[in-house]
């Protein structure tokens, strides 16, 4: 686990980006990732959050920020 994001459990689905979102804190900077291909769920699980928190710190190990700092997992 990456120690150095912090996820917020902020997990709610977003009418602008037709699909579930949440946050984190990345050494100061506040990311929002957007989960491709999670429109048709009408509600998550623990272990869907679990999954989503992993793809999105591989995320960040392969990735750099841009300014933006939106992110499609």
């Amino acid at each position: 686990m990456n120690q150095q994001i912090l996820i917020n459990d902020d997990f709610h689905f977003s009418e602008f980006h037709k699909a579930w979102v949440f946050t984190a804190i990345n050494s100061g900077s506040l990311i929002t990732f957007v989960v491709k291909k999670s429109a048709e769920l009408k509600e998550i699980t623990q272990a869907t959050k679990f999954d989503w928190e992993e793809r999105a710190e591989e995320w960040l190990e392969e990735n750099e920020l841009d300014d933006e700092c939106v992110i499609h997992i």
